[in-house]
């Protein structure tokens, strides 16, 4: 058991699991998606921007009233950053080569958007007949 582990637990607190890491996935894509940077999002939580950063990596776990605040901030709902589709599961959001597509295409011109949008489906619908 690594050290900070073992810190984690005989300070009372569990170390972070896969859910801190896809609740941190999904804070990344929102604040991604707000154009706001890691500083941004953490001068308005009051934190600096390296804990927003661990809490991106889910190196370190968000409590419930902090994740209340920031998807507030992010104005979006708290069980969007939780990935809750239903009461009894977290669905993972998407897997590393999505997320980069999505970077990608984010920083394009609204006028490349729909056209490669296009494609995708396209592709899609001929992979999938």
């Amino acid at each position: 058991m690594g050290t900070s582990k073992k810190k984690a637990q005989l300070d009372g607190q569990r170390a972070a699991s896969e859910v801190d890491k896809e609740i941190g996935r999904r804070l990344r894509l929102l604040r991604v998606d707000r154009n706001l940077s890691q500083q941004e999002l953490g001068k308005v939580l009051g934190v600096s921007f390296q804990q927003i950063q661990k809490y991106e990596k889910g190196v370190n776990r968000v409590s419930a009233g902090r994740l209340v605040e920031i998807a507030t901030k992010l104005e979006t709902a708290p069980h969007e950053l939780l990935g809750w589709l239903d009461k009894k599961t977290i669905t993972p959001l998407m897997d590393d080569d999505t997320y980069k597509l999505m970077r990608v295409f984010s920083k394009l011109e609204d006028k490349y958007k729909t056209p490669i949008r296009m494609l995708i489906t396209n592709l899609i619908t001929l992979e999938t007949s």
